[in-house]
C-alpha cells in the first residue's frame, strides 16, 4: 500500500487539487433570480411558460452542476438530481443556467421534476446531497404577472429585490439607466437650458476664431513689413557701394597728378632736376621749347604705310 501511494503520489495530489477546486467552485453558485407567475416571459425548449429559476456562477473558474440537487422540500434534499456528464451543465466563469419547473423532469436537462408554488422554498445541494449550497424562502402570492425577484450584481449585501424586468440568463441591474436625452428632458421640459447652452458654445467658438484670425493676421503683417524693410536696406547698400568705389580712385588719381606736376615744375625752375642716363628729362632751350612741343609727338600724324 505504501509503495502504491509513493508511486501514485503525484496523481493523488492532482486529483485532490481538482476535487478541491471543483468543490470550492460549486459553492460559488447561487440562486440569482426567479419568476413564478410566468405569463409573457421566456419559454422553455418546448414552448411552455412555466416557473423558472436562474443559477449564477459567481466565481472565475469553471463549475459543473452535474450531480447537484434541486429541491423544494427541506426534508428531502435529493428531490431532483441534475444530469451528470453533460457539457450543457458545465458553467463557465460568471455564466448562468436557467431551470424550468414544469414537473416534467424527463423532458430535458433543465426541466425539474417538481413544480414551484406561489409560496414556498427552494434549495441547491452539492453532489453529495448533504451540503447546502444556497436556499431561499419566497412569497409571490400577492405579486402580479411576470413578477421577478433577484440579487442585483452591484449590490454588496446580496439582498433579494424586485427586478424592474425579468432578465433570464443575463446580468441583473438595480435600476434602468436613463440616457442623457431623457435626463435633459426631465430637467428642462421646454428646452431653455439646452438652447442657451448650445448658443453659448457657438458664440464662444466664433469669438475664439475671430481672436485667432486677428492675431494671426497681425503676425503675418509684421513679418511682411520686416521682410520689406530688410529688402530696402539691402537695395540701398547695393546702390551706394559703387559710388564710393568709383569716386575714391578718381580723387586719389587727381591728387597724385597735381603733386607730380608741382614737383616737376619745382625741379625745373630751380635747376635741381637730375640728369638721367635713360628715359627723358626737361632741358631749358633757347626758345624756351621742350620736346613736349615737338610735332613728332603729335598723335594726329598719319602712320606711314610700307
Amino acid at each position: 500500500m505504501k509503495v502504491f501511494l509513493l508511486r501514485n503520489f503525484h496523481l493523488l495530489v492532482l486529483l485532490a487539487f481538482l476535487f478541491g477546486a471543483n468543490a470550492q467552485g460549486i459553492h460559488s453558485v447561487r440562486i440569482n433570480e426567479m419568476l413564478i407567475n410566468n405569463v409573457s416571459s421566456c419559454q422553455d425548449e418546448f414552448g411552455d411558460r412555466s416557473p423558472w429559476v436562474e443559477l449564477f456562477n459567481a466565481s472565475y473558474s469553471k463549475v459543473d452542476l452535474g450531480g447537484c440537487y434541486l429541491t423544494n422540500d427541506s426534508t428531502n434534499p435529493t428531490k431532483y438530481r441534475i444530469p451528470k456528464g453533460l457539457p450543457a451543465t458545465s458553467l463557465s466563469p460568471r455564466d448562468y443556467a436557467l431551470f424550468h419547473f414544469s414537473g416534467n423532469g424527463g423532458r430535458g436537462i433543465f426541466q425539474a421534476s417538481f413544480i414551484l408554488d406561489s409560496v414556498g422554498y427552494l434549495a441547491l445541494y452539492d453532489q453529495s446531497g448533504k451540503t447546502l449550497i444556497d436556499e431561499i424562502n419566497y412569497d409571490f402570492s400577492s405579486k402580479g404577472e411576470d413578477y421577478a425577484m433577484g440579487i442585483f450584481e452591484n449590490d454588496e449585501q446580496s439582498k433579494w429585490q424586485k427586478m424592474p424586468q425579468p432578465t433570464p440568463k443575463s446580468m441583473n441591474y438595480t435600476t434602468v439607466e436613463k440616457s442623457r436625452a431623457d435626463k435633459y428632458s426631465e430637467n428642462d421640459k421646454h428646452g431653455v437650458i439646452i438652447t442657451i447652452t448650445s448658443m453659448s458654445v457657438v458664440f464662444l467658438l466664433l469669438c475664439t476664431l475671430a481672436i485667432l484670425f486677428t492675431y494671426t493676421g497681425r503676425l503675418f503683417k509684421r513679418s511682411e513689413n520686416k521682410k520689406k524693410a530688410l529688402q530696402n536696406e539691402k537695395s540701398a547698400s547695393e546702390v551706394k557701394a559703387p559710388e564710393v568705389i568709383q569716386n575714391q580712385p578718381s580723387v586719389a588719381a587727381e591728387d597724385n597728378d597735381i603733386v607730380a606736376i608741382a614737383m616737376a615744375l619745382h625741379l625745373y625752375f630751380d635747376n635741381q632736376h637730375e640728369v638721367e642716363q635713360t628715359g627723358f628729362q626737361l632741358n631749358r632751350g633757347l626758345n624756351q621749347t621742350t620736346p613736349w612741343g615737338a610735332k613728332i609727338l603729335n598723335f594726329k600724324k598719319l602712320p606711314i604705310k610700307k
